[in-house]
């Protein structure tokens, strides 16, 4: 007889310990002490997430973490198995990086124009072949663990802290 394990993760709050110019103004504009999150996929250890350069990738702990600090995590047991899982990840390996949900996420907040801006950028993106980090988490998140309010592109990674309220760590 063989089982099916469940999947397991980690997500994680990732900050670079010295931000360049973007990964500040995300940390500005998500007031938080981080840029970017990322899974740790527990069965084997590696990172998977959405990046620049390269899109949606898995990676070591130990090349994600070159010069960054976990600032928050969280685990969760996900409502589906390993096997399944991986396929998804498969799935999503390689789709590019989703720069103009970033842009749109940023100018929508501008007063008055903003959503026509937001509109704009996020019409002229190719929604299933990209993704930014928080798509990419909170998907699988809304998939196989929790439901989660509000768009799937519109996601932020201070929305999943506010979503799964992760313990916090200090430098």
């Amino acid at each position: 007889m063989q089982f099916n394990h469940l999947a397991e993760i980690d997500v994680l709050w990732i900050c670079e310990n010295n931000p360049d110019r973007f990964s500040a103004l995300i940390m500005w504009w998500l007031d938080r002490p981080y840029s970017h999150c990322a899974i740790r996929y527990k069965k084997t250890g590696m990172i998977w997430h959405a990046t620049t350069p390269g899109g949606v990738r898995e990676e070591t702990f130990k090349a994600v973490m070159k010069g960054c600090h976990i600032a928050a995590s969280y685990t969760a047991i996900l409502n589906c198995s390993e096997e399944r899982f991986e396929g998804f990840l498969d799935g999503e390996a390689g789709k590019g990086y989703g720069h103009r949900g970033n842009v749109a996420l940023i100018v929508g907040g501008i007063p008055l124009v903003g959503r026509y801006l937001a509109a704009y950028f996020f019409g002229r993106r190719h929604a299933d072949q990209e993704r930014n980090c928080s798509e990419f988490v909170g998907n699988i998140i809304n998939r196989w663990y929790k439901e989660l309010p509000g768009a799937k592109d519109k996601w932020k990674p201070s929305d999943l802290e506010h979503f799964l309220k992760p313990r916090r760590y200090s430098k």
